[in-house]
């Protein structure tokens, strides 16, 4: 099975969106020509996914043309006026976390907690004012961090109905995703005809491609694997994301950076790496493996981990309990989780831009 398309998904939903007014078509199973994506692979042995982005079990691709999301957008996306720097990742101290699979890493630091020039960074705060990274215009307010700048930018992307450099409300789950690609394929208007150019987004918003470039600088992506596609998560108290696996359309490795409330993901072996697992032992499946993933924290994981284990946050769960299986804290702690982003940072291949 392919992995889903984020695009195709979210103007899938767009279009979706703008017929409910009117009596949708019926679907012809005979019909050949009717391409349609089947959704039921959470843990499947052959499943590949994109984060979740489901929308309905067997949703036709939309023919709609995609947009960049410069386009999709029309200029909207807020400024960010902070200095080049501002969201340096210098915090970052990855560690491996686990034994098998050895390819899940994690730093509870990353985005520093304080502003850059106050007293605990070991500079003068005294003759300093903030700037507001939405309307370019000094405060006479203590400075933020870079953590609490993030945040409010993130606030302040609109919202609409393409899910491309705007918030979009998923039709299961209900969390709001946006999405940002650089090199998104342009295609024509026309069905018959269906080409794909890289004319359209050169670069991600400018605190995502700062910390793109942080990415690079501290190790954790190559130049050659810069990444190139942002997929940010709004999650509300309670909301959580179904197990997945993000696919083959990426380079098998991801970084995720978590903002606000702290949250518990899992990582579970897919079904043929969970029957191997059980071979030989009480035929009992495998507990999932649990991460704390903290405000400011960077969540890495590649290869193995990334291949063959399903990463997802329970749904409808206000509260995680942690379990012998945590990576990185100790048993039965109790997190509360409150209003979280994640911005997950991966690097989209060329050949699935051409197809």
């Amino acid at each position: 099975m392919e992995a889903i398309d984020f695009k195709k998904l979210l103007l899938e939903e767009r279009k979706k969106s703008k017929k409910r007014s009117v009596k949708p078509p019926c679907h012809n199973d005979d019909d050949p020509n009717q391409s349609r994506i089947d959704t039921h692979h959470y843990q499947d042995d052959d499943a590949t996914t994109n984060d979740g982005l489901s929308t309905s079990p067997k949703a036709a691709v939309s023919a709609d043309p995609p947009l960049s999301w410069q386009q999709s957008t029309k200029r909207k996306i807020p400024t960010w006026s902070y200095p080049p720097g501002f969201l340096s990742l210098k915090a970052v101290a990855l560690k491996i976390i686990c034994d098998n699979p050895p390819t899940i890493s994690y730093s509870s630091t990353s985005l520093l907690h304080h502003p850059p020039n106050d007293q605990s960074s070991g500079t003068n705060q005294s003759s300093s004012s903030s700037i507001d990274p939405i309307n370019n215009s000094k405060s006479n307010e203590k400075q933020v961090s870079p953590s609490q700048a993030l945040e409010t930018w993130l606030t302040s992307i609109p919202s609409g109905d393409s899910g491309i450099g705007e918030w979009k409300t998923m039709s299961f789950g209900k969390r709001r995703v946006c999405m940002f690609v650089v090199g998104q394929p342009q295609e024509t208007t026309s069905p018959s005809v269906q080409r794909t150019s890289l004319e359209s987004s050169s670069s991600l918003p400018p605190p995502l491609e700062e910390l793109a470039q942080e990415l690079v600088e501290q190790g954790i992506f190559t130049p050659e694997t810069r990444p190139n596609h942002v997929l940010l998560n709004e999650y509300q108290p309670g909301q959580g994301i179904m197990p997945h696996t993000d696919g083959p359309a990426y380079y098998s490795q991801t970084a995720t950076l978590s903002l606000c409330s702290p949250v518990v993901m899992e990582f579970t072996p897919r079904q043929q790496r969970q029957q191997t697992m059980m071979m030989g032992t009480s035929n009992k499946p495998m507990p999932p493996l649990q991460v704390l993933l903290e405000p400011a924290s960077i969540l890495v994981f590649r290869d193995d981990a990334y291949l063959e284990y399903c990463h997802g946050i329970p749904m409808d769960v206000w509260q995680d309990t942690t379990t012998d299986h945590c990576l990185n804290t100790s048993a039965n702690q109790t997190i509360h989780r409150g209003f979280r982003y994640s911005l997950t940072f991966r690097h989209k291949k060329e050949t699935c831009f051409e197809k």
